[in-house]
């Protein structure tokens, strides 16, 4: 008896060696993964293409934005909202935020680092055509739609200087969603 419990014994320990032999290495290769979101009492959900958006404004001659306040052409873009639940025509909008220009605080200041344009910003517009001020709390609201809103704007460059210093004119906006 004590012979067969040594082997049983010899067994156990061989299989629990080869679990810790290959444990290890499982365990050596770390990694992480980190979630963002949040829980949120709203009537919609900002669909997830629309919250990290990138928008190609593309290249503009600096001799297009000849003076101050003169405009590039337009690159729309738009925030999708969905899950939306109309409750008797609901309203939303959208604050956009971010540093701004320091010759005109209508415009979103565009890169500080070395290397990129001077003279110039990025302005949003809403679906009227009309500047959004950043920072400031919307004057224009849409109609919230059963299931999915899509709310449209559009970005030009602005010239805010009399001298326009070529180079990377990109800017960096952040948004909420307000519902009045």
């Amino acid at each position: 008896m004590a012979n067969g419990m040594k082997k049983i014994a010899l067994t156990m320990a061989l299989i629990m060696g080869s679990f810790g032999g290959i444990y290890p290495l499982m365990a050596a290769q770390k990694g992480r993964v980190s979630f963002h979101g949040a829980v949120v009492n709203a009537t919609c959900a900002v669909a997830a293409e629309s919250q990290d958006q990138i928008i190609y404004m593309g290249q503009v001659r600096s001799n297009q934005l000849h003076a101050p306040g003169s405009w590039s052409n337009t690159t729309p873009f738009r925030i999708i909202l969905n899950d939306c639940t109309d409750s008797n025509g609901e309203l939303v909008a959208v604050m956009f935020n971010g540093a701004t220009d320091a010759n005109d605080p209508r415009i979103f200041s565009v890169g500080t680092s070395a290397g990129s344009a001077k003279g110039v910003g990025i302005g949003i517009f809403d679906f009227r055509d009309e500047v959004v001020i950043p920072g400031s709390r919307p004057i224009r609201y849409s109609t919230l739609q059963n299931g999915q809103t899509v709310l449209n704007f559009s970005a030009k460059y602005c010239a805010t200087d009399t001298q326009i210093v070529p180079g990377d004119a990109s800017s960096q906006v952040l948004f909420n969603v307000f519902y009045p």
